[in-house]
């Protein structure tokens, strides 16, 4: 937003008809499938520790950056 807040919505009215033209509730089976399309999408592999250390899922190691990018 490049606008401050109380110039895009200067009065209540404002806001609420800007709410209830764009809200879209989010129902848990939405996260719970978005999150399984995610998990499998990394092939499981989801967890900081998974590409940390010695996991063939580690990131490279660039000769000239000692860590990682």
């Amino acid at each position: 937003m490049d606008t401050d807040i109380f110039e895009q919505f200067p009065d209540r009215e404002t806001f609420d008809k800007y709410w209830n033209e764009n809200y879209q509730p989010v129902t848990y089976e939405d996260v719970r499938e978005a999150f399984t399309d995610f998990v499998k999408s990394a092939d499981g592999h989801i967890y900081l520790s998974d590409y940390e250390g010695n996991s063939p899922h580690a990131y490279p190691v660039h000769r000239n950056f000692p860590g990682r990018f």
